[in-house]
């Protein structure tokens, strides 16, 4: 089956040169994937600056997108610190800003969180803006 379908792009004109340059390794798709998010997340921080310079709070990023060890299928860690009536517009923006820049986002509002669990973070996070 896949010679005859090189057979018959050949028939039809195409190199198979740049049929092979087409395909795309599984590593050449997770480098880009990669590439994307870190794209992503340069964009998301910007985003977020903006809107809670806006809107008073401040948003904190932590684990892989912070330490730069990103891997194909990362997520984003965030935590949004805003006043209780602004919490789920700020969670709302997040969640739109990081499916619009095609990031899968883990959002939780600061206080869902344990002090432990946020001193812990702390040396390590980036906090916005």
């Amino acid at each position: 089956m896949k010679l005859e379908y090189f057979e018959r792009l050949s028939k039809e004109g195409i190199n198979r040169g740049l049929v092979v340059a087409l395909v795309k390794t599984l590593a050449e798709r997770k480098r880009a994937q990669v590439e994307a998010i870190h794209a992503g997340i340069a964009r998301l921080r910007e985003d977020l600056a903006e809107y809670g310079r806006a809107h008073g709070g401040k948003f904190v990023l932590y684990g892989s997108a912070v330490s730069g060890r990103i891997h194909y299928d990362s997520d984003v860690d965030i935590i949004v610190d805003f006043e209780e009536d602004d919490v789920a517009a700020a969670i709302d923006f997040v969640e739109t800003t990081c499916r619009r820049l095609e990031l899968k986002a883990d959002v939780q509002p600061k206080s869902w969180c344990k002090e432990a669990f946020l001193r812990e973070i702390a040396p390590n996070a980036l906090v916005i803006p």
